[in-house]
């Protein structure tokens, strides 16, 4: 025979167990839950809106930049680039300059015929058909040396 006593005891330890009533105390709601919850979601949205899809490989990649900020620094990079070699930079019209041009117009033209193939203009937005080369004077002289 079970008593009254322990039968009490333990329909009141049930109803102790209940965490249905249990609220988080707001200390807990609002400097913990909430700041998470806000970090979490600005950084799901901020990789989602980073992603570039690539058509020939049909995959996705992060980009942390844009083709205009690309473009800008690159032009930034060649004006510092012109004035560190300032004195050595070889003619436009120098034989080397020359085969330099002829390449890389064979270049950018097989790059342009592939990215309109795969459909890749959205990529291309922002650039231009302008590249330039930089041979330095130094560096044609010692290899013909």
């Amino acid at each position: 025979p079970v008593s009254t006593k322990t039968k009490s005891s333990h329909r009141q330890h049930q109803r102790g167990n209940n965490h249905s009533d249990t609220v988080l105390p707001p200390y807990i709601t609002y400097g913990f839950i909430l700041p998470l919850t806000g970090i979490t979601t600005a950084s799901i949205y901020a990789y989602y809106s980073c992603l570039d899809y690539v058509p020939y490989t049909n995959r996705c990649r992060f980009l942390a930049t844009t083709p205009q900020w690309e473009a800008a620094k690159g032009h930034e990079q060649y004006r510092a680039l012109l004035q560190q070699y300032q004195g050595e930079v070889l003619p436009n019209n120098h034989r080397a300059s020359v085969t330099v041009q002829r390449v890389g117009g064979r270049i950018a033209a097989a790059a342009k015929n592939c990215s309109r193939d795969w459909n890749a203009t959205t990529a291309a937005k922002g650039s231009n058909d302008e590249y330039n080369n930089i041979v330095q004077s130094k560096s044609i002289s010692n290899n013909n040396n």
